[in-house]
């Protein structure tokens, strides 16, 4: 399959390179091309990304996650384009699970799966863990779609068909918007397994406090379901340095989809 996968990035100079590790150990050589947009950073993130050989590095300098997504799929030359954050850890078998769920049903337009936390305190990632492997599924399968913005796959031709990301959308909710809008043509099949993760870090919610980051995420959510709009209109960049937050910079060893939470 010709899948582009695309990694927005604003000033990620320090998980960058252990996420584009994990690409390339796990699925380079599988993928069409890899796209990076750079969002207007100010530190090193365009030079770490142009050191992979088969990268190739875009620039977006208007700020925000949904103008950095929509210029990687504006970019994306594949039937599919795949979107992953810089800050995840891409695992073995992620890009098998992408070839057979789209090889199965021509009826599937979009594949998501949960995050897997690799950092933090135990607690936090216990807690964030299950919340991601049993109730996601649940808000899928009531509400008929669950797309998770550092974690899916979805055929251009659809995210085309929907005019890709809403721009009006400064964070919260972008995801779900553009899952409500593909889901709302009803022979778009979504796929939400749990099986499909990343490792992504909890550096958010250990910034902006564990409860209320997790409301604030389901408050847009159904904010976004119901009224067609998210809830909140602006948001905080959250780009600690690892060292700063108390966490060893992740390595692509350091996420085992298989280990206990």
């Amino acid at each position: 399959m010709d899948i582009s996968l695309v990694i927005s990035a604003y000033n990620e100079e320090h998980y960058l390179a252990a996420c584009l590790d994990s690409v390339r150990k796990n699925a380079a050589n599988r993928l069409l091309e890899i796209i990076v947009v750079d969002n207007g950073s100010t530190d090193r993130t365009a030079e770490v990304a142009g050191r992979y050989a088969g990268v190739r590095v875009v620039h977006e300098a208007t700020l925000g996650v949904t103008y950095a997504k929509q210029r990687g799929l504006a970019e994306a030359k594949g039937s599919l384009v795949a979107f992953i954050d810089a800050d995840t850890l891409m695992p073995e078998g992620w890009i098998d699970i992408v070839e057979q769920t789209f090889s199965a049903g021509k009826d599937v337009a979009c594949l998501s799966g949960p995050y897997r936390y690799y950092d933090g305190s135990r607690m936090a990632r216990g807690f964030l863990n299950t919340l991601n492997q049993y109730a996601l599924p649940f808000w899928n399968l009531f509400y008929g779609h669950m797309l998770i913005g550092g974690n899916f796959v979805a055929k251009k031709a659809v995210l085309d068909e929907v005019n890709g990301f809403s721009l009006t959308i400064d964070f919260w909710g972008e995801d779900s918007d553009l899952g409500r809008r593909i889901a709302a043509n009803k022979k778009n099949k979504f796929v939400f397994r749990r099986d499909f993760n990343v490792g992504s870090s909890v550096r958010r919610f250990e910034a902006e406090g564990l409860v209320n980051t997790c409301l604030v995420y389901s408050v847009n959510y159904l904010w976004v379901v119901f009224l067609h709009r998210p809830y909140s209109t602006a948001h905080a960049n959250v780009r600690p340095a690892p060292e700063l937050a108390g966490v060893s910079a992740p390595t692509p060893a350091s996420h085992d989809p298989a280990r206990p939470a």
